[in-house]
Order: structure tokens, then C-alpha cells, then sequence
């Protein structure tokens, strides 16, 4: 049972709980990973809204490259999941552009598609990881602190 002032509410049928004025503040913790996610497809961005969020990571989306590389310079991700084709602009332009982005030398870029060869693509640009639709929710889960934990 909480403690603190309870007001019963007839009309909402619900009980408002409210802090406690002699406790301190309760701080949002702090996240583990701040994560960029730039992909055009919004069922894949809720996929990760869904998962990262409650697993305590702070999660920001894109919906192409251009939005991403903008995102990038103010959220200053740890890790990017960057579609590779996108409107506008793709992952394949907006990489080598996020690679170079002043702040973000330690940030991780992992390549997302359903390309059959994405795994050779990323390779050969340099990125720190590839997934391949569907993505699997477990593996991303186990993924992400491994590539936080890798050298740069």
C-alpha cells in the first residue's frame, strides 16, 4: 500500500494517488542506452518503441535518412539502427554522412533491411552490425549490450 494523499473521484469512478509531500522527488531513472531508430516503416519503429523503452532505453525515431542525421546531432544516440532503404534518403547515403557527424565517433551503426545480402553491405561500409527482417525481439535485446560493451 502507497502512502500519501488518496482523493476518491465519483465521476471518474477511480481513486487519484498523489505523492507524498514528505518524500523526495522520485527521479526517472537514468537510461542505459540512448537509441536512434531511423527507419520509414511505422510498424517496425512501434517494434522498438514496444521493447527499449521498458527495457530502459531512451529511444528516439526517423523516417528517413535526412530526419536521422538531423536527429543524430541533437539526440546524440549510443546506438543508430539505420534502415537501408528509405524515402528521400537511404541508409546507404545517410551512413558514411553519420559516421563523420562531430560527437558521434563512439556511436554504433547497425544496418536494418530485408536485402538478402545485407549482412556483405554492412560489412563492407564499415557498420557495427546488420539485422535482417523480421527483426527478433530477444536477440535485439541481447545484441545491444554486447555492442554498447564493444570497442569502437
Amino acid at each position: 500500500m502507497h502512502s500519501g494523499c488518496y482523493i476518491k473521484s465519483p465521476l471518474a469512478r477511480r481513486t487519484l494517488e498523489y505523492a507524498d509531500p514528505r518524500q523526495p522527488p522520485q527521479l526517472p531513472p537514468t537510461p542505459i542506452a540512448r537509441v536512434l531508430v531511423v527507419e520509414d516503416n511505422k510498424d517496425v519503429i512501434d517494434i522498438f518503441r514496444l521493447v527499449l523503452p521498458p527495457n530502459g532505453y531512451e529511444l528516439a525515431a526517423a523516417f528517413d535518412g535526412i530526419q536521422g542525421i538531423n536527429s543524430a546531432m541533437f539526440f546524440r544516440p549510443h546506438i543508430i539502427f539505420l534502415n537501408l532503404q528509405m524515402p528521400r534518403m537511404g541508409g546507404h547515403e545517410a551512413f558514411p554522412i553519420l559516421r563523420r557527424l562531430p560527437g558521434l565517433s563512439n556511436t554504433k551503426i547497425v544496418m536494418i533491411s530485408g536485402y538478402s545480402l545485407i549482412g556483405e553491405f554492412a560489412q563492407k561500409i564499415g557498420a557495427d552490425g546488420f539485422y535482417h527482417y523480421p527483426l527478433e525481439i530477444r536477440k535485439l535485446l541481447i545484441d545491444i549490450p554486447r555492442l554498447l560493451a564493444s570497442p569502437t
